[in-house]
C-alpha cells in the first residue's frame, strides 16, 4: 500500500467583496468606502461592506429586508464586467512575481507556491509580497483614494497558503478576515 500523494503547495488571495471594492474604485463620487454597501445579485444581497453588516444586512436577503434592517443602504449594480476589469491591474500585479495564476473569479486568484516561495524566501515571506503586491495593483486604479479604506469596505484582503486548493482558499478567508497572512505548514491536516 502506497502512501497518498501530498497535494502541492498552493497560495490564494482574496477578497470576500471585491465588486465593492470596483464599484467603490469605478465611481468614487457615488461610492464611499465607509457608508453601508451592498451589491444585489438576482434580487439578493450578494455582498456586502462590513458598515452594512454590522447595521443587520446578511447575504442571501432581499432589497426590502436588506433596507429594513439598513435604511440608508447604498445599493451596488451587480456588474461582472467592472468587477473584472478592476481586477486586472492586481492580476498583473501579482504577475511580476508568478507568471502562472489561476483568477477563479474577480477577487480571488490562485498561484502555484514552490518556485515563488523559494524566490522570496519561504512561504511567509511569498504571502506578505502578494499582500504587498495586490495592494500596488489595487493602487494604480484607485485614483487617490485610501487603499486601506477601500479595502476594508470589501471586507479585507487576505492571503492563505496551504498544501492544496481548497485549504489555501480557506486559509485566505480566515486572513481577509484576521487582517494578516495565513501559513498552514506543509503537512498540516485543518
Amino acid at each position: 500500500m502506497s502512501s497518498p500523494q501530498q497535494p502541492p503547495r498552493c497560495a490564494v488571495l482574496h477578497s470576500p467583496a471585491w465588486p465593492l471594492i470596483a464599484a467603490i474604485v469605478h465611481n468614487p463620487q457615488l461610492y464611499a468606502p465607509l457608508q453601508p454597501l451592498a451589491v444585489f445579485d438576482a434580487q439578493r444581497v450578494s455582498c456586502c461592506s462590513p458598515a452594512a453588516w454590522g447595521e443587520g444586512v446578511r447575504l442571501g436577503q432581499r432589497r426590502r429586508q436588506a433596507q429594513g434592517a439598513c435604511p440608508h443602504v447604498v445599493i451596488v449594480p451587480h456588474d461582472p464586467e467592472r468587477d473584472a476589469r478592476l481586477f486586472e491591474p492586481v492580476v498583473r500585479s501579482v504577475g511580476t512575481l508568478v507568471p502562472l495564476i489561476d483568477v477563479e473569479n474577480p477577487g480571488s486568484l490562485l498561484l502555484a507556491t514552490r518556485g515563488p516561495s523559494r524566490y522570496v524566501g519561504g512561504d511567509d515571506a511569498l504571502a506578505v509580497r502578494l499582500l504587498t503586491l495586490a495592494r500596488e495593483g489595487l493602487s494604480h486604479t484607485s485614483h487617490g483614494l485610501d487603499t486601506d479604506e477601500v479595502i476594508t469596505a470589501g471586507g479585507g484582503l487576505g492571503v492563505g497558503i496551504a498544501d492544496g486548493r481548497i485549504a489555501a482558499t480557506l486559509a485566505a478567508r480566515s486572513s481577509s478576515r484576521r487582517g494578516e497572512p495565513v501559513v498552514i505548514q506543509p503537512g498540516v491536516q485543518a
